[in-house]
């Protein structure tokens, strides 16, 4: 059986807006394009939605922070299955 490795398999962040192009908005980090959101050209929802991605591994950092703190059985379980999806190691 293979060693778990700490190593996320995703882009390592930060990731950032990096600005329009054409009707989308991009996402990249310092070492890759992460996404382009589409929409309606760029609005503020578009804007709004990009954020919210280019946040993502900072947001799942400190939900696996958070976890360490939190002792309630519901909520941590909430967490961990929220942790899980956004890692890939399961699907929703």
């Amino acid at each position: 059986m293979a060693k778990k490795s700490n190593k996320p398999e995703h882009t390592p962040g930060p990731w950032m807006v990096a600005g329009a192009i054409g009707y989308g908005i991009m996402i990249s980090s310092d070492s890759a394009h992460i996404a382009v959101v589409y929409g309606s050209g760029v609005t503020k929802e578009a804007q709004a939605n990009a954020c919210l991605i280019a946040k993502s591994p900072k947001l799942l950092l400190a939900c696996k922070l958070a976890m360490r703190l939190i002792s309630d059985k519901t909520i941590r379980d909430f967490m961990e299955d929220a942790v899980e999806e956004a890692e890939g190691r399961r699907l929703t």
